[in-house]
């Protein structure tokens, strides 16, 4: 595993991410958006994954982060221009998508809500 994550080829990003979000469907996480200035922002706090995706068909490829909170209430983070996925965090749970731009989205588990599936990376990787 790189110092950064291990990087997950963009040739697995659909089958890999299928994986994950089957693996981590229901737990809480943060998203922390760090552009290549410097600043950052948490994005998103204590919501229910739902799953991530790779729209890579057109010319305008993005990743999708979904979150599981109200039905009224639909959150996604999109992340135009993905360059990068790397699986990072002392426990191999959180993704690091980086953009062309230099944007780092970082998505982190802050509790696992399904303790009877395993952590890491699925049998789809």
């Amino acid at each position: 595993m790189r110092e950064d994550g291990e990087e997950i080829p963009v040739s697995e990003w659909q089958h890999f991410l299928d994986g994950f979000s089957l693996n981590h469907d229901g737990w809480i996480a943060d998203v922390e958006v760090a552009t290549i200035d410097g600043s950052s922002k948490i994005a998103v706090q204590n919501k229910a994954f739902g799953g991530i995706s790779a729209d890579l068909a057109n010319i305008d490829s993005r990743v999708t982060i979904a979150f599981d909170e109200d039905p009224m209430e639909h959150v996604a983070i999109n992340i135009s221009g993905p360059r990068r996925i790397l699986l990072t965090g002392p426990t191999a749970d959180d993704l690091v998508i980086e953009a062309m731009d230099g944007t780092r989205t970082m998505l982190r588990f802050v509790e696992a809500r399904n303790p009877g599936k395993p952590s890491g990376m699925s049998d789809a990787a």
